[in-house]
């Protein structure tokens, strides 16, 4: 009987369709029989023949251990060589990466110059105009020349970060019944009318060593920082606010474009997103109040 000497240490191993029934009967009709086994990583191939005139059988076994072993002693030192290699080249590619995101902030900062200067004497011709929007794509509002939305709400953290002394005020800035002079005039009316305002801001932001952004449809935010006391600040509020009345000619007819204005000084204890809401709620007070003029965030009780 092929019992527990031979088939019991294999019979929770053999694989691909036979079982150690099938072998003790294949040896007992004296048939020879070939199977593979699986333990784990220990494959092993059985073969059995019976003996002509004995009642005995000759088993070979072929076992792959010392094979799985040799392949995995070239294997684990390439494996090591490998990673070892991954690693060098992320600490090779850290260094050119960390230049070419200062190279890009430096570009950022080369476009605001750029703006700078071609704005600093009035509207910027067609050529002008292509050129900054070519170098400053997703940095600049095409239309009015300021920053977008993402790089005025970065830059303004950036600002609030590295502050020197003085006051710092936020502008929110809002074209009043924008959506009636795109529909009453038409786009390209209402394209005059952003341009007008967006070029008017510029200077102000040149004027107080600010920063100037799109904010989205016909708002604006507007960050000054060169202020001494509040009188000063006071004063360029109500200059900012009376010229911010800009009248627009649409073809035969002309009408004015006037704005509506939230502000608030920043106390140094607040974030940049805590005094863009501050300076929001300051502009929807205006706008309750009737619109065309500004209000101070401070000069008011909030709950």
């Amino acid at each position: 009987m092929y019992d527990d000497p031979f088939l019991e240490p294999i019979r929770d191993s053999i694989a691909f369709g036979m079982t150690a029934d099938v072998v003790q009967s294949e040896l007992l009709d004296l048939n020879p029989v070939a199977f593979w086994t699986v333990d784990g990583l220990d494959v092993r191939y059985y073969t059995a023949s019976p003996v002509a005139g004995t009642e005995w059988d000759v088993v070979s076994v072929a076992g792959f251990w010392d094979a799985y072993a040799k392949v995995m002693r070239v294997i684990f030192p390439l494996a090591i060589v490998a990673v070892a290699v991954i690693a060098a080249a992320f600490l090779l590619m850290q260094r050119p990466f960390a230049r070419q995101m200062k190279k890009a902030r430096l570009l950022e900062k080369s476009v605001a110059e750029l703006q700078k200067k071609v704005y600093s004497d009035g509207p910027a011709d067609s050529g002008f105009a292509d050129l900054i929007e070519l170098t400053s794509s997703g940095l600049s509002d095409g239309l009015t020349g300021t920053v977008t939305r993402s790089v005025f709400t970065s830059r303004l953290a950036n600002a609030l970060d590295g502050a020197g002394d003085g006051i710092y005020v936020l502008c929110f800035i809002d074209i009043d019944d924008f959506k009636g002079i795109n529909d009453t005039f038409g786009h390209a009316t209402g394209d005059m009318a952003l341009k007008a305002v967006g070029f008017l801001l510029r200077e102000f932001e040149r004027r107080y060593d600010g920063l100037v952004g799109r904010y989205g449809g016909g708002e604006f935010t507007l960050l000054m920082t060169d202020f001494d006391d509040e009188a000063e600040l006071r004063r360029v509020l109500d200059e900012l606010t009376e010229r911010l009345h800009v009248d627009i000619r649409a073809g035969s007819a002309s009408f004015a474009v006037h704005c509506s204005m939230g502000a608030s000084v920043w106390d140094r204890q607040v974030d940049a997103d805590e005094l863009l809401e501050q300076a929001d709620r300051a502009l929807y007070l205006v706008k309750q109040r009737g619109k065309e003029g500004y209000c101070v965030y401070q000069d008011e009780e909030w709950s």
